[in-house]
């Protein structure tokens, strides 16, 4: 009984999965992907390393923010 509750459970997530992917925006999916692929990139950090890492891209963003902002006035 637990087996076919469990497997009824997997079908209906994959179907939902279906749906999602179906209605998902362009730009949902865009997001979604960042999230995967920033997920594989830090997954075996240790937590030093993670804040360093985020830290980086965090600058990295402002520097391209401000130049941005610079080129538009």
């Amino acid at each position: 009984m637990v087996r076919l509750r469990l497997s009824h459970l997997k079908l209906s997530l994959k179907l939902k999965r279906k749906v999602i992917e179906m209605t998902e925006s362009k730009a949902m999916k865009e997001i979604h992907e960042i999230r995967e692929r920033h997920y594989e990139e830090t997954k075996n950090l240790s937590r030093e390393e993670y804040i360093r890492s985020i830290k980086e891209r965090a600058s990295c963003s402002k520097l391209k923010v401000m130049s941005l902002k610079k080129a538009m006035t």
